[in-house]
């Protein structure tokens, strides 16, 4: 299809629009295939057609926006380096809050209640990952507020949020990575310390 455009030569905002949602189904068949950075790719064009044709708070531009942070964040997880993680993560998250104040600014934020939910659970497990178990609770509380239908994917969403964060509460806040770090630390440290004494020893 998009080669069809290009052929015919036709433009306008219509075609654009008809573009963006190509590429959105584009990065929905490379992210089911694993290939992150080309559903990265593919959810950047989209989004900049639909922030030019129909505004960065048009509902339509959130979701696209939100679409293209989680990307990101599953390519993060992947990433071994936890700094270079942890920089788009940072990113991700205050793209995440200024998408959910942008939804709840708009008419009629009752209509969006999904796209909110979704927001707000994303952002939880997004703090979870971060240690931050308080602020991960005040969004499951604000989730609680949200009727869904029992039925709903959301709810199971919900669900594994919550079952995530009390795994966190009961290690104090801590992530497990970070537990794991720590030992490896303290390993290190004792291996160290047992090296040094092995070579005073020897001098001896």
């Amino acid at each position: 299809v998009l080669e069809d455009i290009s052929y015919l030569g036709v433009d306008g905002k219509s075609v654009n629009l008809l573009k963006a949602e190509i590429w959105n189904c584009m990065a929905r068949v490379y992210k089911k295939v694993v290939d992150l950075r080309q559903a990265i790719n593919f959810a950047r064009l989209a989004l900049q057609t639909y922030k030019t044709e129909l505004g960065e708070k048009n509902p339509i531009t959130l979701r696209n926006v939100t679409n293209l942070q989680l990307l990101l964040l599953e390519e993060a997880e992947e990433l071994e380096d936890y700094d270079d993680a942890k920089s788009v993560t940072d990113v991700a998250k205050y793209e995440l809050e200024d998408t959910l104040n942008a939804f709840e600014s708009l008419d009629y934020p009752w209509t969006y209640l999904l796209d909110i939910a979704t927001l707000k659970i994303n952002m939880g497990l997004l703090a979870v990952w971060e240690g931050k178990h308080k602020k991960a609770r005040k969004l499951v509380s604000q989730l609680e507020e949200i009727e869904l239908p029992l039925e709903h994917s959301l709810v199971h969403r919900i669900a594994f949020l919550e079952e995530r964060l009390e795994e966190l509460e009961k290690t104090g806040g801590i992530r497990d990575a970070d537990v794991e770090e720590s030992q490896e630390r303290s390993s290190r440290k004792s291996k160290g310390g047992r090296q040094r004494s092995s070579r005073k020893s020897k001098r001896r």
